[in-house]
């Protein structure tokens, strides 16, 4: 019997390279998209949300992004919720003169975009508002948005010098001290200071400037601000909490010395998130009271007052998602950055020095005005 031959296979058709390759990339583009995708979902945001500060800000090699000088939105945060910068990069309409106007004590303002003011107009940010209660006041709104305590110094040190002034209200939020130990923010890049044999170190300077393209698409991205936040929560938290304790103690002594020798007054001031209102005192909150103690601070923490308050009253002091941008939920409203001038308020002028300023200023100066001031800024000569 012959043998029977095996039966042939037909030869399967060879895909080109190319056609692979074009596969494969979009394969992976849904791939990507569909997990950017999922990834918003997860951190609730809209595709379209960016920052504000994507729009005022610039970046600064030192410090990692400034205000733009001379900047003017005139509904950045709704109708006729304004945004203005003068040339010294301060939110205020016109420049400050170096000295103060002899009939009033100048109160510098530092922090973060809750000092800033973000979601108001600049007349009704709580700085401004504290200028406007007391006449005898004239406010510098030295905020800037996303800033950590870090930042806020180093904003500070560099401007100092150019304004004289009677009291430096440093203001922050629980998170601006874990802030201070990273080198980003939302894409932004940022120095690191830490304190090696009780001397301050700058690190990460200059800042590294990403393209602007590049850094507003990872601010957007889903994935990357859901990678952020999984990578903040896996980090050596005993560690940073220790390095953003240890910055902190030093940054307020060094400024307590400089103000000392220079007759003026700092004052720490905790501003309460909508969160603290239910949680209380936080670690941040009873590190900060024990500090204040041991150190001589002068430390007000404003969760208290808001506290007092029945939940309405809390609800309609922040602002909710009607901002089209990211993270504008939970700030201040006219009304709540109003409540924390009044809360303030008596707070500050009770203070020795302060009242001590206040005594020492030409009797003209009354304390009538209860109406918010149209600007900020000063044009009278040094």
């Amino acid at each position: 019997m012959s043998e029977r031959k095996p039966l042939s296979t037909a030869r399967q058709p060879r895909i080109p390279l190319t056609r692979k390759l074009l596969y494969s990339c979009l394969m992976t583009g849904s791939l990507c998209w569909s997990v950017e995708y999922v990834t918003r979902w997860i951190i609730d945001d809209k595709p379209t949300e960016a920052t504000a500060e994507s729009l005022h800000t610039e970046y600064d090699p030192q410090i990692g992004w400034i205000n733009k000088a001379d900047f003017f939105a005139a509904d950045l945060y709704g109708v006729e919720k304004h945004l203005q910068t003068n040339s010294q990069r301060l939110r205020a309409a016109d420049n400050y003169s170096q000295q103060p106007p002899l009939n009033k004590i100048r109160l510098i303002c530092s922090g973060d975009s809750f000092t800033l003011g973000y979601g108001v107009g600049n007349q009704h940010t709580w700085c401004a508002q504290l200028e406007a209660l007391d006449p005898r006041i004239q406010t510098v709104n030295m905020g800037q948005g996303g800033y950590g305590i870090d930042q806020a110094y180093l904003w500070y040190q560099t401007m100092k010098n150019q304004l004289r002034h009677h009291v430096h209200v440093f203001s922050f939020i629980s998170i601006d001290f874990m802030r201070a130990t990273r080198t980003e923010f939302l894409g932004y890049g940022k120095p690191l200071l830490r304190v090696n044999d009780h001397r301050l170190q700058v690190t990460n300077v200059p800042v590294p400037n990403q393209d602007t393209t590049l850094r507003k698409w990872i601010d957007r991205s889903g994935t990357f601000r859901l990678l952020r936040r999984f990578r903040s929560r896996t980090q050596n938290q005993k560690a940073s909490n220790e390095h953003a304790q240890e910055l902190a103690v030093y940054l307020f002594n060094q400024l307590k010395r400089e103000h000392h020798a220079e007759n003026r007054t700092l004052v720490l001031v905790h501003l309460p998130l909508r969160d603290d209102y239910f949680r209380g005192a936080d670690s941040w909150r009873r590190f900060l009271q024990t500090q204040a103690r041991t150190h001589g601070w002068i430390y007000i923490d404003l969760l208290a007052g808001f506290r007092e308050l029945a939940l309405s009253e809390i609800e309609s002091m922040y602002l909710g998602h009607d901002l089209p941008f990211a993270g504008a939920a939970g700030h201040y409203n006219e009304k709540g950055n109003r409540f924390v001038a009044e809360l303030l308020l008596p707070q500050l002028m009770d203070l020795p020095l302060i009242r001590e300023h206040c005594r020492r200023l030409p009797a003209a100066s009354g304390r009538t005005s209860t109406a918010p001031s149209t600007s900020s800024g000063d044009n009278s000569s040094p």
